[in-house]
């Protein structure tokens, strides 16, 4: 809690710096992204907070974001609470006037990681969950697509959900997608570098441009060839800044889906069974 102001001020401060792409800082066409759960404070939402975002933002300007959610518990008509209020690692959109306009929820949580298994029971026996909050998260709906106005629609998926192709697939489709994500669990070993391939490779799949906003990175634009356009490395502290790429027409594997590998496997098992019965004939006939 000691350090909620100054993360938040950092933020505010990065956001509004002048860079190559921007040298006179924010333009009404911008979109500015903070990390999975950046937003230091949880979303209820803080009216001070949110309303000082929207001052930040110019004219035509959005926010995406990630922040931890709080749904508070239901309420009989006695007036008595109903259960325990739910907490969600979710990412929201806001305009310009600071007005959250979309929300998404995680669906695909990490187990003992954002949720328990077996939660009572595991309780009971001493065991914990990784994230230090109250409870388990609780589950989104599932995949969705969020539209900000003027912002082309995107596909919005938080941390290793983007791992899963299944996800990055869309009717309709968007124009983009958007990973916000905290790879800190993973120090500066390979699970970075295999988190923004597997990025990478959902880009080439669905043809689809990536922004990838990272708390210690790596951070990234990603065109829909899955070349990255820009980025900022492992515990860098900065910006990414640059035009977002345009998606291409749907490739082979944005059309198809697992039916690719459902055909190549089955070409490959043809072309086993043939390998194996023209050897054996050949020997047959040698034999002879």
């Amino acid at each position: 809690p000691a350090f909620r102001d100054k993360i938040y001020n950092r933020l505010i401060e990065l956001s509004l710096k002048p860079t190559e792409a921007a040298p006179s800082g924010l333009t009404g066409d911008t979109v500015l992204i903070w990390p999975e759960a950046s937003f230091p404070f949880l979303m209820v939402p803080d009216a001070e907070r949110i309303g000082g975002i929207g001052a930040l933002l110019p004219q035509g300007g959005a926010l995406v974001m990630g922040a931890v959610r709080m749904e508070p518990a239901a309420v009989g008509a006695d007036g008595t609470r109903a259960g325990e209020a739910t907490y969600h690692n979710s990412l929201f959109a806001l305009d310009d006037r600071g007005v959250v306009t979309a929300t998404y929820d995680k669906f695909h949580l990490v187990p003992f990681g954002e949720y328990l298994p077996l939660k009572d029971f595991l309780e009971r026996i001493g065991l914990r969950k990784i994230t230090q909050i109250q409870g388990s998260f609780g589950f989104g709906k599932g995949p969705a697509t969020l539209e900000l106005g003027g912002v082309p629609a995107f596909r919005p998926l938080i941390c290793y959900e983007i791992i899963f192709p299944q996800y990055a697939a869309a009717s309709p489709r968007p124009a983009w997608i958007v990973n916000v994500t905290d790879d800190a669990w993973f120090g500066t070993w390979h699970g970075p570098y295999q988190h923004l391939a597997q990025t990478r490779f959902r880009a080439v799949e669905q043809g689809l441009p990536v922004a990838r906003a990272a708390n210690t990175g790596i951070s990234a634009i990603i065109d829909p060839y899955g070349r990255i356009v820009s980025q900022l490395g492992i515990n860098a502290v900065g910006v990414v800044d640059g035009g977002l790429p345009r998606a291409i027409e749907p490739p082979f594997y944005a059309r198809f889906g697992p039916w690719v590998l459902v055909g190549l496997c089955v070409v490959a098992a043809c072309v086993a069974l043939w390998a194996h019965f023209w050897r054996r004939n050949r020997r047959y006939r040698g034999a002879a």
